[in-house]
C-alpha cells in the first residue's frame, strides 16, 4: 500500500490528512489529526472522517465526490475562512479527480 500525507493549515491550526491507497491507486482510508484545537472540532473532524471512510468503502468514485461536494461551504466561526470539514472535502476531491493539488504535501 502506499500513502500520502497532507498539511493543511487551518484556523484551529494545522490539520493534517493521511490518505491510504491500494495496489491501484484508489484510496482506501483516511486518517485525520488537528493539530491544536479543542475537543468540539477534534470530534466534529473525526465524525467526518468516518462518514468519509464509509463512502469510499461503498460508493463509487462519482458518487464520492457528489456527497463530499454537497457537505461542503460552510464558513468558520462567522469568518471568511473554509471549515475543517471545508478544507478536507477539497483535497478528497482534488485526489479523487486526481487533479493537481494546491495544498501541501508533507516532505516537500
Amino acid at each position: 500500500m502506499v500513502s500520502d500525507t497532507y498539511s493543511i493549515k487551518t484556523v484551529c491550526g494545522n490539520m493534517y490528512v493521511h490518505i491510504i491507497y491500494d495496489d491501484l491507486g484508489n484510496i482506501q482510508h483516511i486518517i485525520t489529526n488537528l493539530g491544536k484545537s479543542g475537543t468540539c472540532v477534534r470530534v466534529q473532524l473525526s465524525a467526518y472522517t468516518s462518514l468519509i471512510n464509509a463512502m469510499l468503502k461503498f460508493m463509487t468514485k462519482e458518487q464520492c465526490v457528489v456527497a463530499i461536494n454537497s457537505s461542503t461551504g460552510h464558513k468558520c466561526q462567522g469568518q471568511q475562512t473554509e471549515t475543517c470539514v471545508d478544507l478536507l472535502g477539497r483535497l478528497l476531491v482534488d485526489v479523487l479527480l486526481d487533479e493537481n493539488l494546491d495544498l501541501q504535501e508533507e516532505g516537500d
